[in-house]
């Protein structure tokens, strides 16, 4: 067997992992989406940094002169980790001037007390508590939020509001017509 014509071991496997990390992007989304979300952010990261090494792996291949012969198949196997690796310079790209915070309020004086919300969520999930560093950021970022003053009701508030929430398909897990409480969720891709 000519030695040319054999494909190195390291182009076959910059394609058999390039496979792996492309695989596990659907698999990140459905494991967040069965609501093992740490679990499956761990796995899109990781999926997403594997598939940018392989990349640059690959870029160094093609250029090695040693390689020459086998730059159609190093740029075919790279390809298969363009997609991770596009996702993650998405991600470093778009993060704009956003502060990194995960709960927004609109009344900084008396901000709303959960009650279900721990149970729903679970232990592992980011905490209620008030920070803060987080509110003040919030203020920075989001000068413009404010509390909604409403002509209406309480009972024919309290209507709307379940009737917001159902429209924009957030699941209402807690509500309390007489304390005027209503808790819900929403869970984006």
């Amino acid at each position: 067997m000519n030695q040319q014509s054999k494909t190195p071991g390291v182009v076959n496997w910059l394609g058999y992992l390039a496979i792996t990390f492309a695989l596990l992007l659907p698999v990140a989304v459905l494991t967040v989406r069965a609501g093992s979300w740490q679990e499956g952010l761990l796995l899109y990261a990781l999926s997403c940094l594997g598939c940018s090494i392989l990349v640059l792996l690959a870029v160094v291949l093609l250029v090695l002169p040693r390689f020459a012969p086998w730059r159609s198949g190093l740029a075919w196997r790279a390809s298969l980790a363009l997609p991770g690796t596009l996702l993650l310079l998405i991600v470093f790209s778009s993060r704009g001037d956003y502060p990194p915070i995960h709960d927004i309020t609109t009344d900084f004086q008396d901000p709303l007390t959960f009650t279900q919300a721990e149970q729903q969520r679970g232990a592992s999930a980011n905490s209620l508590e008030i920070d803060k560093d987080a509110t003040a950021q919030q203020q920075t970022a989001y000068p413009d939020l404010q509390t909604l003053r409403s002509t209406l009701s309480i009972d024919a508030a309290f209507d709307r509001a379940l009737q917001v929430a159902s429209d924009m398909g957030w699941e209402v897990y807690h509500q309390d017509r007489n304390a005027g409480v209503i808790e819900a969720v929403d869970t984006t891709s």
